[in-house]
């Protein structure tokens, strides 16, 4: 997105209507990382709730993770295709619908199934509450708006388990997905009437290289989900790669120096960052 379109988004804003479209940005972004751990301490009760294994009640963690892991490559390719505005809240809506349903599960299996779906829409929300943000800022307070973002980055997978175990206790496991409902309602509400529309792209999809990242992620997602590793480093390149895009920074792999250039236009994911050593074992 250009320096005007970014410009743009805010323009015809009051001071307050622009604070209000921030923090129901950084609402939906809490509410998504907050899930992340807010499940870990009520695991016990919804084993004996549910019926469950050990074994079978820890899917309930991992299909979350795996899903979230998944889905996040393709947050660019589908903004561009259908709008940054109706992905948002397409997310919102199906992170909230899904956390209902997990929170009505009769049995692990429709646990498992629910938390699927419930990180596959919510595997939208961080990119681009993190495009939103850097969209809204200027020179002057870019600096200041990341630190806010950061900040909420942090404290959701530390309120998680302090939250999941009052709601709990004070409770029943089923009000640690209900409790989405009501915040994303809010979050929803204030991107419906604020988050204006944007410029839409039509460019085809590299379904050959996300199958085989959805493979190697999904093959790969049970063992690493356990400390919470698998997906990092698409998360963090992604949301890269997006913020490039925001700046008007060229993409590595999309420029015309990068030799496959040739072979395959706009890939669905920037492999390029695999290069890094922090990637190499």
């Amino acid at each position: 997105m250009s320096k005007t379109e970014r410009a743009s988004l805010a323009q015809g804003m009051s001071r307050t209507q622009y604070y209000l479209l921030i923090a129901s940005v950084m609402l939906a972004t809490l509410m998504q990382i907050l899930d992340q751990t807010v499940a870990n301490v009520a695991l016990p009760h919804m084993q004996a709730s549910l019926g469950a294994t050990q074994d079978n009640i820890s899917w309930i963690l991992t299909s979350y993770i795996v899903a979230q892991a998944v889905t996040i490559p393709i947050t660019g390719w589908l903004t561009d295709r259908i709008g940054l505005r109706r992905v948002f809240l397409f997310s919102i809506t199906g992170f909230v619908t899904a956390s209902m349903l997990c929170g009505i599960a009769l049995n692990v299996e429709q646990m498992v199934l629910y938390r699927l779906l419930q990180g596959m829409a919510g595997a939208f929300l961080g990119p681009l509450s993190q495009t939103v943000i850097l969209d809204l800022s200027t020179d002057r307070n870019r600096n200041q708006l990341m630190s806010v973002y950061g900040a909420g980055i942090m404290i959701g997978p530390i309120m998680g388990p302090i939250v999941g175990g009052s709601l709990t206790e004070s409770f029943d496991w089923r009000w640690i997905f209900f409790i989405n409902i009501p915040l994303g309602l809010i979050s929803f509400a204030g991107l419906f009437m604020l988050l204006p529309k944007t410029a839409r792209v039509r460019r085809p999809f590299d379904l050959f290289g996300f199958s085989l990242l959805a493979l190697a992620l999904g093959a790969d997602g049970p063992r690493c989900a356990a400390h919470d590793q698998v997906g990092a480093p698409v998360a963090v390149d992604v949301s890269a790669a997006t913020e490039r895009r925001a700046e008007g920074a060229p993409d590595p792999v999309g420029s015309s120096e990068h030799p496959r250039r040739a072979r395959r236009q706009t890939p669905g994911a920037a492999l390029v960052p695999f290069d890094r050593p922090s990637f190499q074992a």
